[in-house]
């Protein structure tokens, strides 16, 4: 969650401050390519946690899903930055933190649930 708010705010910062910056297109394929890495590693570990029933494994794989996420937001971001959209990447930058405090958020809630012997009331009722 402390990622998610310090690149959210770095991002506000940036608009404000108009830091342009334009890193190299090989930057924007490694963004990219670690955004399928990760998206495949997140199918598989959503995969092997649904098979063994693991909250630990499901919450790595929502970790790897916004690290893929995360991987896009970069390749977006610089590819904008690239062709004469500055704007673009802190946008993007604040939509990456967004969604990386979502995430922690909803691992967190999960995993509060399951500590502390949480059930769901409609199962309760089958």
């Amino acid at each position: 969650m402390g990622v998610g708010i310090q690149v959210t705010f770095q991002s506000f910062s940036s608009i404000f401050n108009r830091v342009e910056e334009s890193p190299d297109l090989m930057a924007a394929w490694t963004g990219l390519f670690c955004a399928l890495v990760m998206y495949f590693v997140y199918r598989y570990n959503k995969k092997l946690a649904s098979e063994i029933n693991s909250q630990s494994v499901m919450a790595a794989a929502k970790d790897n899903l916004s690290d893929a996420w995360v991987s896009v937001g970069t390749f977006i971001g610089i590819i904008g930055a690239q062709f004469g959209l500055p704007w673009l990447d802190p946008i993007t930058a604040i939509n990456v933190g967004l969604i990386i405090c979502k995430t922690a958020w909803d691992i967190f809630r999960d995993a509060s649930h399951h500590l502390t012997d949480g059930f769901d009331l409609k199962e309760l009722d089958s």
